[in-house]
């Protein structure tokens, strides 16, 4: 593994600082010509929380079906993005975006709030 691999520099600072953690068995990983398989860089992202004002602006009509239209398995997880309790991703934001898009809702309203913050990506 490089030392450019955001898994490789997370395993080398829970080294030095913590006193457990789980990583993939170098023994056991294979690498090709591409390196890694499981490589990974941290990137800077705009992750979006809430989406209370988006829904707000829903013809009360579409509410009732409306959290069907959305990527989550359950009721539960829509209702800890919506509040905002989970990230969105740049990818479910426009996703999410599109579903309101589709229903008449003005999507300059933007999500409840936005935040900077470093996520893992694949090269």
């Amino acid at each position: 593994m490089s030392g450019v691999c955001a898994r490789h520099a997370d395993y080398l600072e829970a080294l030095a600082s913590k006193e457990w953690f789980t990583i993939l068995n170098p023994e056991k990983v294979e690498t090709d010509a591409n390196g890694c398989p499981y490589q990974l860089r941290k990137e800077k992202q705009r992750i979006a929380y809430g989406f209370t004002h988006l829904l707000a602006e829903v013809p009360k009509k579409y509410l009732n079906y409306l959290y069907c239209k959305f990527p989550y398995r359950s009721q539960s997880s829509y209702d800890r993005r919506r509040r905002g309790l989970y990230g969105l991703s740049p990818s479910e934001q426009e996703y999410i975006l599109q579903i309101f898009k589709r229903y008449g809702v003005d999507t300059s309203i933007g999500f409840d709030r936005y935040q900077e913050e470093e996520v893992y990506v694949e090269p």
